[in-house]
């Protein structure tokens, strides 16, 4: 609850989990508040299941370990900026994994008895990180390098045996399975009127079979599925090619997200979001504190115009905030841009297929990859390219 009674946090309940996708489904109108509670309930739920597992009484998790799942459960998306398809088109470089470990760190370094709490519960904030990112941290890479070099008696957590399985409960790097998906593919298919409940994913089978396996190719315990599961695990990536197909990528919210780029780039010379945005993520408190306060409907009363203009603004960014009025309106009466039509843009590369190349065998093989050392076999990258009226929306 300490971190839910945050401004950081409260903040989700103003960020839709769909961005603009209701200007199509009208119902989709869940925000990322209701998701991070939902990915906790999940992540809460199979973490006890694991501790409570006789088969898995080699992979126990300490009370720290499970407090870390937990709060990256909750907090992985609380750095989360615009939540719309095209966000990076529009801010370079920008990882929302990342700002959501920084955000972590500063609600617990401003909240006393909060980091007085989890430093006394043993909870490792790189370790949050990670679960968040999943992968480790750069500062738990130099935990490791100075652990090889001290020969330390006890090796950081995610060294051990065990430490992998760890980093694939909230957001799994490896195949992609986890609580995170969980949740947002039965809350949006729910919300989107593409099925509900176990017809999505049976989800109560999940957290009775997926546990952890030990793998003595690498040494590791990694979650695994039973092969009774084997549908269930297709089902729910199926289930997810269909929203991305249907929800995520609808034309008419690519559309409507694209033209939303367009208010971004006109207000950039007056609010200098991308600026903003790689300070924020570079650590910067005061970029962050303003980052913070940015959500869909800020930007929105913004960009309409609903606050007055400076009036020592230049012609230049007077012209671009009547552009972004003119776009806020166009989208409220539904003038949207006009899709033309798809062509394909062919463009010679010399390069070689990676696979192949790690895999070749001999010089006759890399000879037949290269076709021969001085004229290598041009390959044509094939680009799907949608065309509107007053924007490209690349595929």
């Amino acid at each position: 609850l300490r971190f839910i009674d945050t401004p950081e946090f409260q903040r989700l309940r103003r960020l839709h989990q769909l961005g603009l996708a209701k200007y199509v489904y009208p119902d989709c109108t869940h925000t990322r508040f209701e998701h991070s509670l939902g990915t906790y309930h999940l992540a809460r739920r199979l973490v006890e299941a694991i501790q409570s597992d006789p088969q898995c009484a080699s992979v126990r998790l300490t009370n720290s370990e499970r407090m870390c799942v937990m709060i990256a459960a909750l907090c992985h998306d609380i750095g989360m900026g615009f939540a719309i398809f095209f966000v990076h088109c529009f801010f370079l470089f920008f990882s929302h994994e990342n700002m959501s470990c920084l955000i972590v760190k500063r609600i617990v370094a401003k909240d006393h008895p909060l980091r007085d709490f989890l430093k006394a519960s043993g909870v490792d904030l790189e370790l949050v990180s990670a679960l968040i990112c999943g992968h480790p941290t750069p500062e738990l890479v130099v935990r490791l390098i100075y652990f090889l070099n001290a020969d330390a008696d006890t090796p950081p957590k995610f060294l051990c045996s065990s430490g992998c399985l760890l980093l694939q409960i909230v957001s799994n790097t490896l195949n992609g399975n986890d609580v995170d998906k969980w949740d947002y593919i039965m809350r949006d298919s729910l919300h989107a009127g593409m099925g509900q409940g176990q017809g999505v994913i049976e989800v109560e089978r999940m957290l009775r079979f997926y546990r952890p396996a030990y793998y003595a190719s690498d040494d590791a315990w990694h979650m695994s599925f039973r092969s009774s599961e084997y549908s269930n695990i297709m089902r729910i990536f199926s289930q997810r090619t269909r929203l991305f197909r249907s929800v995520y990528a609808h034309k008419t919210a690519l559309t409507i997200e694209a033209m939303f780029i367009d208010i971004l780039n006109a207000l950039e010379s007056t609010l200098h979001l991308r600026d903003l945005s790689l300070r924020a993520c570079a650590g910067d408190d005061n970029a962050i504190e303003k980052y913070l306060q940015l959500d869909e409907h800020c930007l929105w009363v913004m960009a309409s115009s609903q606050y007055p203009h400076p009036s020592e603004a230049s012609s230049l960014i007077k012209a671009d905030l009547l552009r972004s009025t003119h776009l806020c309106q166009r989208i409220e009466f539904r003038q949207l841009y006009s899709f033309v039509g798809k062509f394909l843009v062919m463009e010679k590369k010399n390069h070689m297929d990676e696979y192949n190349h790690q895999h070749a065998k001999n010089e006759s093989d890399m000879d037949e990859l290269l076709g021969n050392a001085s004229e290598p076999k041009d390959v044509l990258d094939v680009i799907e390219v949608e065309v509107t009226t007053s924007s490209l929306t690349f595929q």
